[in-house]
């Protein structure tokens, strides 16, 4: 119920967040870097912000751990309302970000226990909050330079938290399971209005709470001792925009630029390129995230029965990505 009831107040909640996002001016404008034709209001985040913070007490009760995920993700919504809004300085936005993972972590969003490949535990002291710090971080600037598409960041995050509660609940990671279905809801609610033509876009407010709410989410699933497969597993699953973002930033320093100078050499960028089109080159890589995903349930070693649901699944997302690659082709 969680799920569907962040999918409804996000969905119902978007036509008032476009009017709010228009009477503000934050609305982006063609031209540029940017493919769309005419202005289009930003501000998607706070719709789904709506579906999250209501769906998570409801899916897993209000405890200090979660009021410090909603306190944490608030934070960076606000931020994102004045990027939004306003527009802010690259450096601004990053300690903004490091402000959040400081708050979650303080909450406890850490493991000070990592698994001894040869046997027991042993005690990791503050570099587990310093990996929950970076990983935070790091994810919100993923999803966030993944936001190129119609559709694109919210769809993979759509199938990134699916398989990721596939995952956990196999693991008995039932907090962390739920916690991700609520945020799978919220963003299919938000999918209604920005599949291509997009009516609204995520903006910084809803790119960045998409890339920390997934981080968070991942570090609620490695609760106790960090391994090589816990941490392994959810790369896997987010593989494709980590590396997108990684190889830009190889890219961008070989070119003597910054890493937060915009460039069009994305992969979307380079679907695009070749000649898909927008919803094409978003289907290809909603058909790699989930390709990525079942290989993540395959690896991870969880039971059967929760194996054979994903691929079961991920066998009816293939074949209605590859139907819909024929209507579009």
């Amino acid at each position: 119920m969680p799920f569907f009831l962040a999918l409804a107040l996000t969905w119902a909640s978007m036509p008032l967040v476009m009017e709010l996002a228009e009477k503000m001016g934050a609305v982006a404008q063609p031209g540029g870097r940017h493919i769309h034709a005419r202005p289009i209001p930003r501000l998607g985040g706070l719709g789904i912000a709506l579906g999250l913070f209501i769906g998570w007490p409801l899916a897993v009760g209000l405890d200090s751990r979660l009021a410090g995920l909603i306190l944490s993700s608030l934070w960076l919504v606000l931020l994102g309302i004045i990027d939004d809004w306003r527009g802010m300085k690259a450096w601004h936005k990053l300690l903004g970000q490091l402000a959040a993972a400081l708050i979650l972590v303080g909450y406890g969003f850490y493991s000070q226990w990592a698994v001894n490949p040869f046997g027991g535990l042993f005690y990791i002291d503050g570099l587990g909050a310093v990996f929950s710090i970076l990983w935070i971080v790091g994810l919100i600037n993923t999803i966030n330079l993944t936001d190129g598409l119609d559709g694109l960041a919210g769809g993979i995050t759509l199938f990134a938290s699916l398989f990721l509660a596939l995952l956990f609940a196999g693991a008995g990671e039932w907090r962390a399971a739920r916690l991700a279905l609520v945020l799978a809801g919220a963003v299919l609610g938000f999918l209604f209005y920005n599949f291509h033509p997009a009516r609204i876009f995520l903006g910084d407010t809803g790119s960045m709470l998409l890339g920390f709410t997934l981080a968070a989410i991942t570090l609620e699933g490695m609760a106790g001792a960090l391994s090589l497969v816990r941490i392994l597993v959810p790369v896997l699953i987010l593989a494709l925009p980590i590396s997108d973002v990684l190889l830009a930033i190889i890219r961008r320093r070989a070119n003597g630029q910054g890493v937060f100078v915009p460039d069009r050499g994305h992969l979307h960028h380079r679907l695009l390129d070749w000649g898909l089109s927008q919803r094409q080159a978003v289907l290809v890589l909603y058909g790699g995230t989930c390709s990525l995903g079942l290989l993540a349930i395959g690896l991870s070693g969880i039971n059967l029965y929760y194996s054979f649901t994903a691929l079961l699944a991920g066998g009816f997302i293939l074949r209605w990505l590859y139907g819909q690659r024929r209507e579009v082709a």
